[in-house]
């Protein structure tokens, strides 16, 4: 015997069935979403890298209409010391039935055909030192005779290095040959043939050993008067000192033997012989 009241039950569950499946398909994600990342790119490593939106933004698609999609979950760089990599930049989103979209966009960073050389270095030049034992020390000397510099650093690592051969000209003459050594640590390969990020120079120094602060002290005219006769006197007069600014600053003296004589008419002759003798 049929029940009516389950026929009843049956046909409004059936209802409820068709809508609740007719509310979840009108309340369902689009039709299509999908999210679209900027294309990989190669950029030199002397851009400026700091605003990655330069080589494009991702985009979110929802039903063929796009809008910008949120900033990148992550940024990675891959770059060594010199800057040169990738760059790694992925995007994520999350649609409204939770389900996760994700696109990454590479960025080549290369060091092209602009990289460090010979060109970007200002060598030190040439130079001749006078004095008393004058230092060729390169933290002495001013610039540009120093050390060498650099017009670029900009994805390289310049270092220098530099080793004296000295030859001895004369006393108190002496040449050094400072050879300098360049090179790129970036691009640098040990023992190629041809060299590669490697550069060499050489720098003249002369050295002429001057004693600049030699100078002589004289004393001021002297007048003597013949008191005893009119023949004359003859007296030992320091009248000069000669000064050597040598090592230990050493001192010398000259010392003048003056006759003086005076004639009839009192008119002074002065005779001088010089005796040298250090002190």
């Amino acid at each position: 015997m049929n029940n009516p009241f389950i026929g009843l039950f049956r046909s409004l569950w059936l209802a409820g069935l068709f809508l609740l499946f007719t509310y979840a398909k009108g309340s369902a994600a689009p039709q299509s979403v999908w999210l679209e990342c900027p294309p990989n790119v190669t950029v030199w490593c002397s851009e400026d890298l700091s605003d990655l939106d330069r080589w494009g933004k991702a985009w979110v698609w929802e039903n063929y209409k796009k809008v910008y999609a949120p900033a990148p979950k992550s940024v990675k760089y891959n770059t060594n010391s010199c800057g040169i990599g990738t760059i790694e930049r992925t995007w994520e989103y999350e649609d409204k039935h939770w389900n996760t979209h994700t696109c990454t966009q590479i960025i080549t960073v290369a060091s092209g055909s602009a990289g460090f050389g010979v060109a970007d270095i200002n060598w030190p030049p040439s130079l001749e030192l006078e004095g008393c034992n004058p230092s060729a020390d390169p933290r002495l000397l001013p610039k540009p005779y120093d050390y060498p510099t650099f017009k670029k650093v900009g994805c390289s690592q310049p270092m220098y290095s530099y080793k004296d051969m000295k030859f001895t000209v004369a006393d108190g003459c002496m040449k050094i040959l400072r050879d300098w050594k360049v090179i790129d640590w970036c691009t640098y390969v040990p023992n190629a043939n041809p060299p590669v990020g490697i550069w060499t120079y050489t720098q003249v120094i002369k050295i002429v050993a001057k004693d600049t602060g030699a100078y002589i002290n004289c004393l001021k005219d002297t007048i003597v008067a013949a008191t005893n006769d009119c023949k004359g006197a003859l007296l030992n007069l320091i009248l000069s000192k000669h000064f050597q600014n040598v090592e230990l600053f050493r001192r010398s003296q000259i010392l003048h033997l003056i006759q003086y004589r005076k004639d009839l008419m009192h008119q002074a002759y002065i005779l001088s012989v010089p005796l040298n003798f250090i002190i």
